[in-house]
């Protein structure tokens, strides 16, 4: 097997593909030089010797690739943030923020119900007006490159997020943010 790739949709549904040829595996990595437009595409279309699925790429949540060869080396100007998908019941280590860097836990939440928590190490906006931007500029993204928990590359379309929950405070706020404490939820809600 050459790659295993993993579908979410909106309506958290998990489907999942697995390819076993090799010319349809380099396809698939030339296409990721263009992974910044995944989202946008009028269709992903995957299709086998038995039958053909489509689906619109703006309803889907996540796409994962496993496979055993490094397949970010086909993603041309990625973030230099580091996120890797983490299990949410696992105990993480602090968070840690210097002046140029963070790295701690980060969750997103989708339409549908699918989350994932991740741990992000990269670095920080050196100038506090693109420190306070990166919050505002969250969901205007037009893919989120990540390391799911079982390898490979994935994609998050930030279009379909319902919000992101960073697990540390920040000093540096748009003036426009809600300054709030969380109520933890009560048992059986």
């Amino acid at each position: 097997m050459l790659a295993t790739i993993t579908i979410v949709t909106a309506a958290n549904n998990h489907r999942k593909f697995i390819q076993n040829d090799r010319r349809a595996f380099d396809e698939l990595c030339t296409s990721l030089e263009r992974y910044q437009q995944i989202f946008l595409r009028k269709s992903l279309i995957l299709a086998s010797a038995s039958e053909t699925e489509i689906f619109l790429p703006a309803s889907l949540t996540r796409i994962e690739i496993q496979s055993s060869e490094d397949l970010g080396r086909f993603l041309l100007g990625a973030s230099g943030a580091d996120i890797r998908v983490i299990d949410p019941a696992q105990p993480v280590a602090d968070q840690q923020a210097g002046p140029d860097y963070f790295s701690g836990r980060v969750d997103f939440f989708f339409r549908g119900g699918d989350m994932i928590a991740t741990w992000i190490n990269g670095p920080l906006a050196s100038i506090q007006i693109e420190r306070v931007a990166n919050f505002n500029n969250v969901f205007d993204q037009g893919v989120i490159t990540y390391v799911p928990l079982a390898g490979g590359i994935g994609f998050m379309n930030p279009a379909m997020m319902t919000h992101t929950l960073i697990h540390s405070g920040a000093r540096i706020l748009p003036n426009d943010a809600w300054r709030a404490e969380p109520v933890p939820a009560e048992s059986g809600q």
